[in-house]
């Protein structure tokens, strides 16, 4: 039986230009391809997720444009459940600028659109979703007070939830939210933006840990992830791969963390399942386009 899972976030359409080096400001730089692709964290976490064997039900706003009309098209032909995404009137849908250079380093401008009219209401009205045992994964590309309302709803209701916590405001994270999260999945910057106070990452996970996750991952790119929790810790190595296009890969790894912990995976094996499948999405361009399937990551374990 396929586990379950939730992913309440954004949906975007990236504009992407591959260029030599990436611009600083007042640079012009003069770029080769240019690709429109599918995109935002939370989409891009719900193809991961359906790609890699879950049954994956998707809930965000969407704009009553025609890039709203390819999104809800494309999450379809995923195998996504789509039908508590929301259209908002008189509102374009999410749409990103993305530089990616000759490294796969990348940087990002987002237009949030539609995505920053999802409301709690828009969520509570999809809760027939969460009757069923599942683990739900946020991000935030969508309005504070929706990911608070969905995760206390989640939890409340004995879900899982998973929150990566980007992008990261500088205003950090609500300690109110923290207490409705199980597993955190920051990066190393935002780890510490979430625990201003400490000088380490490990005074930092353990403030953290203080507040209501169990279980802290973090994200360390080429040297792969590693997750604390009241046992200790554990570091996986990155796999070697000749990377194209990184983005996406973040949100490759939550949904693929997510996935297995929702197969009942230890948090050991859930690392290497994400490491994993992070360091293959970033062999092909597009953030979608990258997302393996479940035979790729297997495949890639085993050797």
């Amino acid at each position: 039986m396929k586990s379950k899972i939730i992913v309440v976030g954004s949906t975007n359409t990236d504009m992407i230009i591959n260029v030599p080096i990436l611009p600083a400001p007042g640079q012009t730089v003069v770029g080769s391809d240019f690709k429109i692709l599918p995109g935002g964290k939370g989409a891009n976490q719900a193809v991961a997720a359906v790609r890699l064997g879950a049954d994956v039900t998707f809930i965000s706003s969407l704009g009553c444009d025609s890039f709203g009309d390819e999104s809800m098209s494309r999450l379809s032909s995923e195998g996504i459940d789509t039908q508590y995404i929301v259209r908002k009137p008189d509102v374009h849908s999410g749409t990103a600028m993305i530089f990616v250079d000759a490294s796969g380093e990348n940087v990002i401008a987002v237009s949030p659109g539609a995505n920053g009219l999802l409301t709690p209401n828009d969520v509570i009205s999809a809760k027939n979703a969460f009757t069923e045992k599942a683990l739900v994964i946020l991000q935030l590309e969508i309005p504070m007070e929706t990911v608070l309302a969905t995760a206390k709803m989640a939890k409340q209701m004995g879900h899982t939830v998973v929150l990566n916590p980007a992008p990261m405001s500088s205003d950090g994270l609500p300690d109110e939210l923290l207490q409705y999260v199980n597993i955190l999945t920051p990066n190393k910057g935002e780890l510490m933006q979430i625990a201003p106070d400490a000088d380490n990452v490990d005074v930092a996970v353990h403030l953290i840990l203080t507040k209501g996750p169990s279980a802290v991952v973090v994200t360390m790119g080429k040297d792969g992830a590693k997750a604390f929790d009241s046992s200790g810790s554990v570091h996986v190595k990155a796999i070697e791969v000749m990377a194209i296009d990184t983005v996406g890969a973040g949100d490759c790894f939550t949904a693929a963390l997510g996935v297995s912990i929702a197969d009942g995976a230890s948090l050991e094996d859930a690392l290497l399942f994400g490491v994993t499948a992070s360091g293959l999405s970033t062999l092909v361009c597009g953030a979608q386009e990258g997302m393996p399937t479940l035979i790729n990551v297997e495949s890639r374990i085993s050797r």
